[in-house]
């Protein structure tokens, strides 16, 4: 018997800065006669990635004609062939300490591609003229230093380092395949979708993948995998440093896929059901970093959100029951906060204590909540699915908005880590979707809320330029799309021309066949990681709002006939979809 999809109202008190009450309850919701725009909530439920499944049952991606040209970078390439004879460049030591500080203070505290330990290898002379391996995933780490570092010779540096591992690379593939070399491509792919070369930075992270399965680091729990290089004179400590470096290796190679995944709207490049190894946390001593313990909760919440969106979502939904899609959502929803209730208060913010990997942590979670409700706002009107999934949706928004206010004031988000852009985007985008409701308590709350995601947003324009100038961008064009400018600050608000969408995107978009078969079952698909069972009744979000009745269904009956939604369609992340010109669902 399938399990109703029904909130409790469950009130939690404590300091951390996520349970602060600013509500989003039914007295904020105006009447019927004030409707949220039904055609922003089909197309946010749409924001789908199609897939195929070949002959041997592997799903499989193509890029549709009108995609498949490029013509993708909207700031210029760098050059990468540097005058080599420059006086700046040099292994001069004081300069490679910097470009490692950089790499540390500005991403490492992130992904965790090094330990402590291993900064002594790095910065010595030697590294540069003894193993391959070690040498390309050095070149890539300094490359990425010096694309974070300030100073005026910065670009220089990192064309110069990015060029070097580049010459590389293919030799220590064919020749040194190690957990080194996926870590240095992980870290050109980074650098290559900070450039805004996305085809180049998607190639880098599924050459990663690729080493990654012939080496086995994915499955390292199942038994002791392809070690690199090991001889006969390693002892056991040495042995035991490798294993723990490959386990690391594979989560900083994770973190850093789903960033640039998700940000190119495409799927993880391995498979969820293909995981089996160690936790980050095993890898650790007995006094972990707080970094540490974000960076091993960020993987874990990432590869429960895959086991269920990328199995589950992205398949066709008409043969599934309606009960049957309740229940998907039930057990994605309680997998999410079993685990989020699961987590150490160590990682709460407070409005005194908020860590910038606590920061991205927080948010994460928020967002993952966000985007496993999203889909299913194409549900039926008057349906509890319908109602608990834009309830969550918009309580996850809140959050992330007034996570995002608290943080401004406590230090601001011109430094922050670029993949908050994403989390920040969603968000607004929901808020905007309230906002098609009216001038409302609803619209108003919803509008307040908008502004404090564009103003993170405009902060950090000054390090991030293109990739929050393009969020902003889109927020406007939906803000336009949806008539309700008026959300908007006033000096964001100037109308956009009709049909001004950009043109240069390369997400991808595939039609699928119907599986009229698959996942029949509600049962939740298990993952890698012990977050429990899934309990029989809801535990608390962590929102911090009232989630005691459900939404009015007649807020969102106004503008069914102005959309005809492709009947094909799965989940995807980013927003390329609602700009696609040529869905006939937009015309």
């Amino acid at each position: 018997m399938g399990h109703e999809v029904l909130p409790i109202s469950s009130p939690v008190t404590t300091s951390s800065l996520t349970y602060e009450s600013e509500a989003m309850t039914p007295e904020n919701i105006d009447g019927p006669n004030d409707p949220c725009s039904q055609t922003a909530m089909k197309e946010l439920a749409s924001l789908m990635l199609t897939m195929d499944i070949e002959e041997k049952g592997e799903p499989s991606f193509t890029i549709p004609r009108n995609k498949s040209a490029s013509g993708q970078n909207s700031i210029p390439t760098e050059n990468l062939n540097p005058d080599m004879n420059s006086g700046k460049i040099g292994f001069y030591t004081e300069t490679r300490t910097h470009l490692v500080e950089c790499f540390m203070a500005a991403f490492n505290i992130y992904h965790q591609f090094i330990e402590q330990a291993e900064l002594q290898t790095i910065l010595l002379e030697t590294t540069f003229s003894t193993e391959p391996d070690f040498d390309f995933r050095n070149h890539a780490l300094l490359s990425v230093g010096a694309f974070l570092s300030p100073k005026p010779d910065a670009k220089e540096l990192r064309s110069h380092h990015a060029t070097s591992a580049e010459n590389i690379l293919l030799r220590c593939i064919r020749d040194h395949p190690s957990d080194l070399v996926v870590q240095g491509l992980a870290l050109l792919s980074w650098r290559e979708l900070m450039l805004e070369n996305n085809s180049m930075a998607y190639t880098y992270i599924a050459m990663a993948t690729g080493l990654i399965l012939h080496l086995g680091l994915h499955v390292s729990s199942l038994g002791s995998g392809k070690l690199p290089d090991l001889t006969l004179t390693r002892n056991s400590a040495a042995d035991d440093y490798v294993r723990k470096r490959r386990i690391r290796s594979f989560w900083a190679y994770f973190s850093v896929d789903r960033m640039v995944t998700s940000s190119l709207g495409m799927n993880c490049t391995i498979h969820w059901q293909r995981i089996r190894i160690s936790s980050f946390f095993s890898v650790l001593g007995h006094n972990p970093l707080p970094d540490e313990l974000a960076h091993d909760k960020f993987c874990q919440l990432w590869h429960i959100w895959d086991s269920f969106m990328d199995q589950r979502y992205a398949f066709e939904w008409d043969g599934l029951k309606a009960k049957q899609r309740q229940n998907l959502l039930k057990c994605a929803h309680q997998a999410l906060t079993d685990f989020y209730a699961s987590t150490d208060d160590k990682l709460a913010l407070s409005k005194t204590f908020m860590p910038q990997t606590f920061l991205l942590f927080q948010l994460a979670y928020h967002t993952a909540i966000l985007l496993i409700h999203r889909p299913f706002l194409n549900e039926p009107k008057g349906s509890e699915t319908l109602s608990f999934a834009l309830r969550s949706a918009t309580n996850a928004a809140a959050s992330i908005a007034r996570i995002v206010r608290a943080y401004r004031k406590f230090r601001g988000f011109a430094d922050a880590n670029p993949q908050v852009i994403d989390y920040i985007l969603s968000a607004a985008v929901i808020h905007l979707l309230n906002a098609t409701s009216g001038r409302n308590s609803l619209g108003r709350q919803s509008a307040n809320s908008l502004q404090s995601c564009l103003d993170a947003l405009v902060e950090m324009q000054s390090t991030w330029l293109p990739q929050a100038s393009r969020a902003i961008r889109e927020i406007q064009e939906l803000a336009a799309k949806w008539k309700v400018v008026w959300a908007l600050p006033i000096r964001l608000s100037q109308r956009l021309p009709e049909r001004e969408i950009h043109q240069g995107r390369n997400r991808i978009m595939v039609p699928m066949q119907e599986f009229p078969n698959v996942f029949t079952s509600g049962a939740q698909i298990p993952h890698g990681f012990d977050v429990g069972e899934v309990a029989n009744r809801y535990t608390h979000t962590g929102f911090g709002n009232d989630c005691g009745a459900l939404w009015d269904p007649s807020l969102f009956e106004n503008a069914l006939e102005h959309v005809n939604l492709p009947e094909h369609i799965a989940y995807q992340s980013s927003l390329e979809w609602l700009f696609d010109e040529s869905n006939p669902g937009l015309q």
